[in-house]
């Protein structure tokens, strides 16, 4: 099942990933770091931060220089403190931790 992956912060303390496959749910502001995986071994890294400014941030990267990323939207979120990426034709949301 493909879906589009919504992802923004709220409040100071929360990271949702809204959609409709797994790894869609809501997360701790602490587990900033995750790879969206689409069809064709399309991927995305994505982190997502709440900054010392009172905002959050969201940076995107490619998994590998072999592996396609998948395309992205972003966007400031309708609380008005957070970009909001959308990605489409996302299968699964990966959460990693943070290579150290």
């Amino acid at each position: 099942m493909m879906t589009i992956a919504t992802i923004y912060g709220v409040s100071d303390d929360l990271i949702e990933v809204e959609g409709n496959c797994p790894g869609c749910d809501e997360y701790s502001g602490a587990d900033e770091h995750f790879v969206l995986i689409g069809t064709h071994e399309r991927k995305t890294r994505v982190r997502v931060w709440y900054t010392g400014r009172g905002v959050w941030a969201i940076a995107v990267a490619p998994v590998s220089e072999d592996t396609p990323m998948l395309p992205v939207a972003l966007e400031g979120a309708e609380n008005g403190y957070s970009a909001m990426l959308s990605v489409p034709d996302v299968e699964m949301v990966v959460h990693e931790q943070e290579q150290a």
